[in-house]
């Protein structure tokens, strides 16, 4: 058994029928012809070109949008955790902002605290900024290197919670595709 959908002139699906051989479906009209699927003909559609396509993988309008949403939210979180991940400005110069040197920060900031509550005396750190330059760092100076990366983190976070929400908001995938995903971060 196949399947055979009935194709009007101008691409659009007239009729599925299943029937073993061609012979045996109705005679097209003037300006159609059968095209042969795997049956069951009900399990097909036509694309925008006139060919035949599973149903399962025809996108209704909301479908559509849906994946446009989880595509452009995709590419919008990539962009974010490289803006993240980016640098950023600190009263002694540019810091590098990956997850590990903010580990590194957090961990050298809570140790220079830590001396000062304990009132133990803190030796400055060298630091590696993101241009390679050695920058003695006191304890006031980690605290600001921290509050700087910190700050960095949180403006990326919003620029993309609100990126989200443009993406969310966009009722055509049009209006998803024309979202700014690059909109809101910080340099």
């Amino acid at each position: 058994m196949s399947g055979w959908l009935l194709v009007n002139e101008d691409g659009t699906l007239a009729k599925g029928v299943d029937a073993a051989r061609l012979d045996l479906v109705p005679s097209a009209g003037d300006g159609q012809y059968w095209v042969r699927v795997p049956e069951p003909a009900s399990d097909w559609a036509l694309d925008d070109n006139g060919e035949p396509v599973l149903r399962s993988l025809v996108l209704t309008a909301a479908q559509a949008l849906i994946e446009a949403k989880a595509s452009r939210w995709r590419a919008a979180k990539a962009i974010r955790e490289m803006k993240m991940a980016g640098g950023c400005e600190t009263p002694l110069g540019r810091a590098d902002t990956d997850a590990d040197s903010q580990r590194k920060v957090n961990g050298a900031v809570t140790a220079a605290l830590v001396a000062r509550v304990a009132g133990v005396p803190f030796q400055p750190m060298a630091w590696t900024m993101q241009d390679n330059r050695v920058v003695l760092h006191d304890t006031d100076a980690l605290v600001a290197l921290g509050l700087a990366i910190g700050g960095h983190v949180d403006a990326c976070q919003q620029a993309g919670t609100a990126i989200r929400a443009a993406i969310e908001a966009a009722e055509t995938v049009e209006a998803v595709a024309a979202v700014d995903i690059t909109a809101g971060y910080p340099a």
